[in-house]
């Protein structure tokens, strides 16, 4: 296997263009910056598909889906708040960067009722046959390459440029998710 390490260093110490390049790479990664612009871009699309499958594929009769994103870096903190026009409560779905290294999906309940809560996380583990449920949500870990796509270059090139396949699975939660709320959870909205 290449020690592509080796290989950089050998390539920047060939000429002064070269180095300054892997300077300048080396200031773009530390800076963080790199992350937060293929983050901000991913998130923009991500969105947009949802909101498009939202609008044209989901049973739920909500008029209008804003998502509120508070990622900062390269962490990931999206939500989304679903209230349907006869709902007495509302569920927010969302997906968040734990730690580096946990970014999940999650579904909530929002009621002041925590027994409807606990019931309600519960259902939707149920129905996925996956996942955790607490009083205040149900999450399940997003699969590798994206639960650490900062740190590995198969998650991170896919982020980088919205790659179908990293789309695709993403959307395929969400969807998943939103059908869970519009068809099994109707007891609790």
């Amino acid at each position: 296997m290449i020690d592509l390490t080796t290989v950089i260093i050998n390539q920047a110490l060939k000429n002064e263009e070269n180095l300054e390049v892997a300077f300048e790479t080396w200031k773009a990664f530390s800076s963080r910056q790199i992350y937060e612009r293929i983050r901000t871009e991913f998130i923009k699309v991500l969105i947009t598909n949802i909101n498009s499958t939202i609008k044209t594929k989901c049973a739920l009769d909500i008029s209008e889906v804003c998502w509120t994103d508070e990622s900062t870096g390269n962490f990931i903190n999206i939500h989304t708040i679903l209230h349907g026009k006869n709902w007495i409560n509302k569920f927010k779905l969302g997906m968040k960067d734990h730690d580096k290294d946990r970014l999940y999906f999650s579904i909530a309940l929002i009621s002041d009722n925590e027994d409807k809560r606990k019931k309600a996380h519960a259902r939707i583990k149920q129905v996925l046959n996956e996942g955790n449920d607490f009083p205040n949500h149900w999450w399940s870990r997003v699969k590798n390459p994206y639960n650490n796509w900062e740190s590995n270059y198969e998650g991170f090139k896919q982020f980088a440029f919205c790659d179908k396949v990293a789309l695709e699975y993403f959307l395929g939660r969400f969807s998943t998710f939103i059908d869970i709320i519009s068809n099994e959870m109707k007891d609790f909205c």
